[in-house]
């Protein structure tokens, strides 16, 4: 939910270009408050969705946190980034984002 401009926002999972073997996700909470934002990256397995990294943040303003985790080469999964943002007296949200691809 938006409140006074205010947003929580969970991007696509995607190896990252940053550590080769990783993939990540990033989540931002904005407001002219006091920001939190957890997030959890997951990855779906025949089983269910299998626990893959987790990060926090806090700031005002804004707060970004990343989760990651292992990206063997050639393994191809659908990856989830569901996180969870507050803005400290204004309200709070979650949101979330999944990508399937394969790890290069």
């Amino acid at each position: 939910r938006s409140v006074s401009g205010c947003y929580g926002q969970t991007d696509q999972p995607h190896a990252s270009s940053h550590v080769y073997g990783t993939v990540n996700v990033v989540a931002r909470t904005v407001c002219a408050a006091s920001n939190i934002v957890d997030t959890t990256l997951y990855r779906n397995r025949w089983y269910g969705w299998q626990y893959w990294g987790s990060g926090t943040d806090s700031g005002f303003g804004a707060a970004t946190a990343t989760a990651a985790g292992g990206c063997a080469r050639g393994d191809t999964y659908t990856y989830l980034g569901s996180s969870y943002h507050e803005a400290v007296g204004v309200g709070y949200a979650n949101t979330s984002n999944s990508q399937r691809f394969t790890c290069p």
